[in-house]
C-alpha cells in the first residue's frame, strides 16, 4: 500500500482543520514531556550521577505501568483520565513532588526523598498515559504529526529554561504538570464540542475506532517476531546507550555558562528531532518505511558516542545535540507503538509495554553506571549497539517478508478464486488500504470526522445496528449519519457505496 507524500505545511494544515485544538494539544503534550525530563535539566539544578538507590523508584514505576496495562487488558474501555479529578490529582502530586525535591522548601531525609522520587516517576508516566488515551483516537499519521509538533514546542521550552538561573524559578516550573492537565481537558472538551459523540477507543481490530492501517494484517510468528525486534527490543537498548553519553557531561556542570550550553544543546537537539520527524512523516510514511526509522537513529547515535569519547568534558553541547536527536526519535517510536504492534485487547497495553521497557533500559543504565567503571560501561555499550543494529536489520527483513506474503495473499496469489469476494458481495480490500481509501473519500467529499468513521464501517459491510453498537450510539443516530453520507457521496444504497469504494481502490 502506497501512502502519498504531502508537504509538511499541508500536513500540519490538514491536521489543524480536522482536529480542533491541535495547537493546545501540542503544547500540552510538550509540557507533559517537559515534566518527564525535568529531573535532568542542568539549567535548573545540578544533575546527579546515577545511584543504585535510584533503581527503587524506577522499579516501582515499572510495576505501576504493568499494573495499568493489566487493567486495560481486562477492561479495554477503562480510561485513567476519564474524570478530571484523576488527571488533576496526578498533576498536583507531580507539582508537589517537584517543588519538594528541589530543596527549596525543607531538607529531606533519604527515605522521604525516595518516596517523593517514586511518586514523581509514576506521575510522569501516568500523565503521559493520559495524553496517550486522548490522542490515540486520532489516525496514525495525525497522531505522529502532533507528537512531532510537541517536540518542537519542547525544544522551545528547553531553550527558555536555559535563561533561568538555577533554583530561581522552581516553583514556576513545578506548575508545568498542572498546565499540561489543563491543556488535556481543554482539548478533550474542544473535541467533544466539535463532535458531540466522540468514538471511544475500544478493542483493537478493523471494526473498532482505533486506526489499524499501520498494523500488519497477518498474525503469524514472523510478524510477531519482527514487531518485537523492531519496536520493543530496542526500547531497552537505546536508553542504556543514552545513559553512557548522559553521564559523561555531568562533571561539566558549573551552574553557569557550561550548564547553559548543555541546556541549549538539549533544546537544539529536541527541535532538530521534531523537524526531522515532520519531514519523515510527510515524505517517508508507511509501515515498511517506519520499519527503517530505527536504522536512521543509529548514525547520529554513533556520532554522539564518538564525540563523547573524543571531547568528554569539553565542548559538551556538540554531543548533547545528537544525543537528544536520537533520544527524541526513540521516544517518538515508543509513543507510536500502539499504531505499529497489534494488540489483542487494547492498544494502550502496547503503549504501557513500550514505556515499561524504556523505563527498564534506564534502570539498567543507572545500575551499570553505579557499579561498573567507565571502561566496562563503554564495553557494554558497544555490545548493545551491535545488538541494536542486528535486531533492527533482522526486524526489517522479517517484517518485509511478512508484509510481502500478505500482499501476495491480498492480490489473490495465495487464495482460491471464490475467496476474492467478501460475504456481502463487496470486493475484498486490505484493511489498511480500506482505511486510506475511506479517508480519501471523506476528505474529497468533505465528510465530518464521525461520518468518516461510519463510512469505513459501512465499507467493511457493517449494518446500522452493528455500527451503533460499535460506536456506542443509538441506531437512529447511526442511520442519520448514514443518510448524510449517502447524500454527500451521491449514492442511494449500501451496494452503490461499496462499488464507489471499489472503484476508488482500483483507481489508486
Amino acid at each position: 500500500m502506497l501512502v502519498r507524500a504531502v508537504p509538511v505545511r499541508q500536513l500540519v494544515n490538514e491536521l489543524s482543520a480536522s482536529v480542533p485544538g491541535t495547537s493546545i494539544a501540542s503544547i500540552g503534550l510538550a509540557l507533559a514531556l517537559y515534566t518527564y525530563e525535568i529531573h535532568r535539566m542542568s539549567s535548573l539544578r545540578n544533575v546527579e550521577a546515577g545511584e543504585i538507590t535510584a533503581i527503587i523508584p524506577a522499579l516501582i514505576s515499572l510495576g505501576a505501568l504493568v499494573g495499568i496495562a493489566l487493567v486495560y487488558h481486562q477492561r479495554p474501555f477503562f480510561r485513567l483520565h476519564r474524570h478530571p479529578w484523576t488527571g488533576f490529582s496526578i498533576a498536583g502530586a507531580l507539582t508537589l513532588t517537584i517543588f519538594l525535591l528541589s530543596g527549596a522548601a525543607v531538607p529531606l531525609s533519604p527515605a522521604v526523598w525516595l518516596l517523593l522520587r517514586t511518586i514523581q516517576r509514576i506521575g510522569e508516566l501516568y500523565l503521559l498515559l493520559c495524553w496517550a488515551e486522548v490522542l490515540t483516537v486520532l489516525p496514525g499519521r495525525a497522531f505522529a504529526v502532533l507528537v512531532a509538533l510537541s517536540l518542537l514546542f519542547l525544544g522551545l521550552f528547553n531553550g527558555l529554561s536555559g535563561l533561568f538561573k538555577q533554583n530561581a524559578v522552581l516553583m514556576l516550573i513545578a506548575l508545568v504538570p498542572l498546565l499540561s492537565a489543563a491543556c488535556l481537558y481543554w482539548f478533550k472538551d474542544k473535541r467533544a464540542s466539535f463532535d458531540a459523540d466522540p468514538a471511544p477507543l475500544g478493542a483493537a481490530g478493523p471494526a473498532g475506532a482505533f486506526d489499524t492501517s499501520l498494523w500488519p494484517s497477518g498474525t503469524g510468528a514472523g510478524t510477531q517476531r519482527s514487531a518485537v525486534l523492531l519496536f520493543l527490543a530496542p526500547l531497552v537498548g537505546y536508553p542504556f546507550v543514552f545513559g553512557h553519553i548522559h553521564y559523561a557531561w555531568l562533571p561539566s556542570q558549573d551552574g553557569d555558562s557550561v550548564s547553559l550550553a548543555i541546556q541549549l544543546g538539549t533544546a537544539a537537539g529536541t527541535a532538530a528531532a521534531g523537524a526531522a520527524l515532520l519531514l519523515l512523516i510527510a515524505y517517508f510514511w508507511g509501515r515498511r518505511k517506519i520499519d527503517l526509522y530505527n536504522l536512521l537513529i543509529l548514525p547520529p547515535l554513533g556520532i554522539a558516542l564518538y564525540l563523547t569519547s573524543l571531547l568528554h568534558e569539553q565542548w559538551v553541547f556538540l554531543y548533547v545535540i545528537p544525543l537528544n536527536v536520537c533520544q527524541k526519535m526513540v521516544l517518538f517510536l515508543a509513543m507510536l507503538t500502539p499504531y505499529l504492534i497489534p494488540a489483542k485487547r487494547s492498544p494502550l497495553c502496547t503503549w504501557c509495554a513500550a514505556f515499561a521497557l524504556y523505563t527498564f533500559g534506564k534502570m539498567l543504565s543507572t545500575s551499570v553506571s553505579s557499579e561498573l567503571d567507565n571502561t566496562l560501561y563503554a564495553l557494554f555499550v558497544i555490545v548493545f549497539i551491535l545488538v541494536l543494529a542486528t535486531s533492527s536489520v533482522a526486524g526489517v527483513v522479517l517484517d518485509d517478508n511478512a508484509l510481502s506474503r500478505e500482499g501476495r495473499s491480498a492480490d489473490g496469489a495465495d487464495r482460491a478464486p471464490e475467496e476474492t469476494n467478501s460475504p456481502g458481495g463487496a470486493p475484498s480490500v486490505e484493511n489498511g488500504e480500506l482505511a486510506v481509501i475511506c479517508d480519501a473519500l471523506a476528505r474529497d467529499y468533505r465528510l465530518t470526522r464521525r461520518e468518516g468513521e461510519i463510512l469505513r464501517l459501512l465499507a467493511e459491510g457493517m449494518t446500522a445496528s452493528a455500527i451503533a453498537e460499535t460506536l456506542v450510539v443509538s441506531t437512529s443516530t447511526a442511520k442519520t449519519h448514514m443518510r448524510n453520507i449517502y447524500l454527500k457521496l451521491d449514492v442511494h444504497t449500501h451496494s452503490e457505496l461499496l462499488l464507489l469504494v471499489h472503484r476508488t481502490a482500483t483507481r489508486s
